[in-house]
């Protein structure tokens, strides 16, 4: 019986840590995409921009806690405004070290007036 325990614990134990460590990752990467949709929103809003789609990225970032790898991107380009965020998956097993990044991409809103639609 104590042979069974000495193989089965470390499998059970390591299979839990591997279990864990994909819930974690599964939830900074839903955090990165909803911090980079945050900020694509913000960016294509009428009167936003790129300053205001920075600016919502961070806030989302600083509200959820998350740290990213390195500056998030926003870029408005051809009528989209898109934004990237990278984040730093926190390790719970010691062999993972991963890094998730998320894109968002929005259309930007344009006003017309009345006599232009």
């Amino acid at each position: 019986m104590s042979a069974e325990t000495v193989l089965m614990v470390p499998i059970v134990f390591m299979v839990m840590v591997i279990a864990i460590q994909a819930a974690v990752f599964m939830h900074t990467a839903h955090v990165a995409q909803m911090s980079a949709t945050e900020g694509a929103v913000a960016a294509a809003r009428f009167g936003g921009g790129v300053s205001a789609g920075a600016e919502a990225t961070v806030k989302a970032l600083a509200e959820l806690r998350a740290t990213p790898t390195d500056i998030p991107t926003v870029n408005i380009t051809n009528g989209f405004a898109e934004v990237t965020v990278g984040l730093r998956v926190p390790r719970v097993a010691p062999f993972f070290d991963l890094v998730v990044t998320r894109s968002a991409r929005e259309p930007v809103e344009q006003f017309l007036a009345p006599d232009q639609r």
